[in-house]
């Protein structure tokens, strides 16, 4: 398997796949007959914001605490690296912490989707999935309209087991 990346939006491709056996100098590539091809059109999609939180940043993404002493950190275990909010600190504390995204234009757009993975595992209340047709994008997020959006999503089972969520956001283009 292999992953191709920095490929042209709605262009087609063929990749033709040499078969080989061996390695180093007694490599044996296939001769006989025609390597086998495998074509392909890119799908027409525009990445809008994507934080992947490895540099140890929020990127264009906003942390807000409205309460608690505990925030939003960027935090790295097992080899991800992820944005993580925890209540709890020698105990379990009250917080409410929001992560706002920029915001996102889908002017002239068809279709559109939110992609994550999370995980949790303590138990309290759950993350919330949430959009605004209203946020100024600088105040405190929890004086304006939000739509909760949470049962769309895929959650976490917990004991930290990573769950992908791909909601879908067409009824806010």
């Amino acid at each position: 398997a292999f992953t191709f990346s920095g490929l042209d939006v709605f262009t087609s491709y063929t990749f033709t796949i040499y078969p080989y056996t061996n390695g180093g100098d007694n490599i044996d590539y296939k001769t006989d007959g025609n390597a086998p091809t495998a074509t392909t059109t890119t799908p027409d999609i525009n990445v809008l914001s994507d934080v992947d939180f490895e540099d140890g940043t929020f990127g264009d993404w906003t942390p807000h605490n409205v309460s608690g002493d505990q925030v939003w950190e960027s935090y790295t275990y097992s080899g991800n690296t992820f944005a993580k909010m925890s209540g709890y600190s020698s105990g379990s504390h009250a917080n409410e912490d929001w992560l706002v995204s920029p915001e996102l234009d889908f002017t002239g757009f068809v279709s559109g989707n939110f992609t994550f993975d999370n995980a949790y595992n303590y138990d309290g209340d759950p993350l919330l999935l949430m959009v605004s047709t209203d946020y100024d994008g600088t105040s405190s997020p929890e004086t304006f309209t939000w739509d909760d959006i949470s049962s769309a999503a895929t959650w976490s089972d917990g004991s930290f087991d990573w769950a992908n969520a791909d909601v879908n956001l067409n009824d806010y283009l």
